[in-house]
């Protein structure tokens, strides 16, 4: 009985060596997950960040449209370049850009930038930019409807006629040689239907570089390029997800100033 007693003592001073090996382990382990807990909670909070500026910047953009109801709001869409520069979207920049250089509400078809680059007025952009696309899958409609607005608010005429495409995201996409004439806009077109859930068009110059690109997951892109040289330029028409067909068009300003 005593030597039974002496044992118990020993086994409670002295834990087993398998004991602690895994009182290691454990704590590596709780470590380990700790950290990676920390990491996608701070990887959260940077998508959370990025979120919230871009619905900030889409904020101030609708503040500043309704600025231009009540007057001039130059100023608020210089505030808006400024701020929102890297989250806003490209059509709430080209909308904002077009404003700042002096085309507003009172532009004509061409302005001039001020640093000798022509740009269209804010309100030809209005025609892409609060387009919706019907259901019905009539993409030649769609196209026709945005060109026959830059018709009527801009004062722009067709380059050429409705062309048809198709296309997919495994690597077959369009290209089309225009020649753009120096200090004209051009306003490129590109409307898709059903199976396409993101179609992407870009322009390149004469050298292959390219000047003008799609950087938003839609189904009607529209670029406006307003070369300073002229010559033999490539509209190219890709698919970023999915596989269909397409309609696209050019239209370019009649004068510049």
């Amino acid at each position: 009985m005593e030597q039974l007693n002496n044992t118990s003592v020993a086994t409670k001073h002295r834990p087993p060596n398998t004991g602690a090996a895994n009182t290691g382990l454990v704590t590596t382990s709780r470590f380990r997950v700790h950290n990676m807990a920390s990491f996608v909670g701070f990887i959260a909070v940077l998508a959370a960040c990025g979120a919230n500026q871009g619905q900030q910047a889409t904020d101030q953009y609708n503040r500043c449209r309704v600025q231009e109801k009540r007057g001039d709001a130059t100023a608020c869409w210089e505030g808006f370049r400024e701020d929102f520069d890297k989250v806003a979207t490209r059509s709430e920049m080209d909308y904002a850009q077009s404003y700042s250089f002096g085309g507003g509400a009172s532009g004509t078809q061409c302005e001039n930038s001020g640093d000798g680059t022509p740009r269209l007025p804010a309100r030809c952009i209005e025609c892409w930019m609060g387009f919706t696309q019907d259901n019905d899958g009539d993409t030649r409609k769609d196209v026709a409807d945005i060109g026959s607005c830059i018709r009527t608010k801009c004062g722009m005429e067709p380059f050429g006629d409705i062309l048809a495409g198709s296309g997919s995201s495994d690597g077959e996409h369009q290209k089309y040689e225009v020649k753009l004439v120096a200090n004209h806009c051009y306003v490129f077109i590109a409307a898709s239907g059903p199976g396409i859930e993101d179609l992407d068009t870009l322009v390149r110059d004469p050298g292959g570089e390219i000047v003008q690109k799609d950087e938003e997951e839609d189904t009607w892109p529209t670029l406006v390029y307003c070369p300073e040289k002229s010559g033999n330029y490539q509209f190219e028409i890709s698919v970023g997800e999915g596989k269909g067909r397409f309609h696209s068009q050019v239209w370019h300003t009649k004068n510049t100033r």
